[in-house]
This record gives C-alpha cells, sequence and structure tokens, in this order.
C-alpha cells in the first residue's frame, strides 16, 4: 500500500483498538499525568506487570503510599477479571490529576462486570466487591473493541483533606 491510502479505509492501530477515544484517559489536558501500557499479556503475568507499571508511575509522581497500594490491587482485581473472561488483548491506562487516580482496563470481552456478594465459604468471587468497597468510584462501559472496566481513588491533599 502506498502513502496515498484512502484514509476512510485505514485500519485503527492495535493501539487505537486498545485505548478507545471515548476512555476519560484519552484527553490528556485533564489528566496531567498519564501512563499508557497497551500491551499486557493475558497469561499468568498481566497481573504482575500491570501491578508493577502502575506502582512505578505513582511512586514516580509522588503518590502517597497507601493511595498508591489500593490503586495496584484494584489495577491487580481488574486485570484478574479480564484475564478470566476475555481473550487478549488488554490494555491499561492510569492518570493522576488533583485529588484522584483513575485505572482503566481495556479488554475484548463486551460482557459487562457484575458486582456480587459472595458467600464466606467461596474461593473466590470477592473482586468487583474489593473494587466497590475500595474505590471513590469505578464503572465500565462498553465499547465497540469491548469494554472498559475503570477505578478510582481518592488522593488526599497535602493537609490531609
Amino acid at each position: 500500500m502506498g502513502t496515498d491510502e484512502d484514509p476512510a479505509r485505514r485500519q485503527p492501530s492495535s493501539l487505537e483498538r486498545l485505548l478507545p477515544p471515548d476512555s476519560a484517559l484519552s484527553s490528556s489536558h485533564h489528566w496531567p499525568y498519564l501512563a499508557t501500557l497497551p500491551v499486557l499479556p493475558n497469561a499468568g503475568t498481566a497481573s504482575a506487570e500491570g501491578r508493577r507499571f502502575v506502582a512505578e508511575h505513582l511512586h514516580r509522581w509522588r503518590v502517597p503510599d497507601q493511595v498508591a497500594d489500593t490503586a495496584v490491587l484494584l489495577t491487580s482485581e481488574i486485570i484478574t477479571n479480564a484475564v478470566r473472561y476475555a481473550a487478549p488483548p488488554l490494555g491499561l491506562r492510569v492518570g493522576l490529576r488533583a485529588g484522584q487516580v483513575r485505572v482503566e482496563v481495556t479488554d475484548s470481552n463486551p460482557e459487562l462486570p457484575v458486582l456480587a456478594r459472595p458467600d464466606f465459604e467461596a474461593l473466590g468471587g470477592r473482586g468487583m466487591w474489593l473494587i466497590d468497597t475500595l474505590a471513590a468510584a469505578w464503572g465500565c462501559h462498553p465499547d465497540p473493541r469491548g469494554k472498559i472496566v475503570w477505578c478510582e481513588v481518592h488522593v488526599p491533599a497535602p493537609d490531609g483533606s
């Protein structure tokens, strides 16, 4: 194909497919700190890689440890669900602005997560419950390529508010 290819027929890049334009983090002017990991493996290493990526960026951005630890835990839960229920590829974004950290995971499964309160005897099924309990806000929305699941964690002001 030449350089005069019809733009209307252009296929979206893999980054465009993973990180849809309606993502809240796609507007970097609202998120002065923004990092993207466009492809996570859909395997046993995806959660660890995602945790490491989020932890490194939040540390670099000087987010308080307690906030960073919560964001990393929630990232792990969202990625674990994506690995369990979706086919590759997965994408990850983390953003920081005054008072807020936001994590978004994009996957290929259009089915939205279900918040359930698991039985005390159940071995699993607590991921969305943890997210609902620990996040300041969370949600999901369908995307033509699957869905985006996101969560936000409150960052207290330096005076503690």
